[in-house]
């Protein structure tokens, strides 16, 4: 019951003053985008690996704007040599030390050897044959 007076309101109030119901559906629109996006950012990080939250939205765009290298050299102080970032809605690994590259790109050297399929030189040498 209470759920229908508090509709009834609602929908009178946006009669009385259509602008201020528009700029208040549009507020809601986006606050409920960002919780949604956060979901999705938090649900995308990579399992098993520490990292820097970042701001909603961006993820870590605006912690490496300006100079990159030294704010990875701070991150690797923090979360050591392997860490995630998130740029946007993507994770990112970030490999700071040699011996880390060694252990991760050497010991995996089979499942990063593939290339990406290329849709037009695919179509172009299907032509050619």
């Amino acid at each position: 019951m209470a759920t229908v007076d508090l509709l009834s309101t609602a929908y009178s109030q946006a009669l009385e003053s259509p602008l201020q119901a528009f700029l208040i559906s549009v507020f809601l629109a986006f606050l409920s985008y960002t919780i949604v996006n956060e979901v999705v950012r938090n649900n995308a990080r990579i399992k098993g690996f520490s990292g820097p939250a970042g701001w909603p939205l961006i993820g870590n765009l605006w912690d490496i704007r300006v100079n990159a290298a030294e704010q990875y050299r701070i991150w690797s102080k923090k979360y050591g040599s392997v860490y995630q970032i998130q740029l946007g809605n993507i994770p990112v690994l970030v490999v700071n030390s040699a011996s880390a590259v060694k252990v991760i790109f050497g010991h995996n050297s089979q499942a990063l050897s593939s290339r990406p399929e290329f849709y037009t030189f695919h179509k172009v040498s299907d032509m050619i044959h």
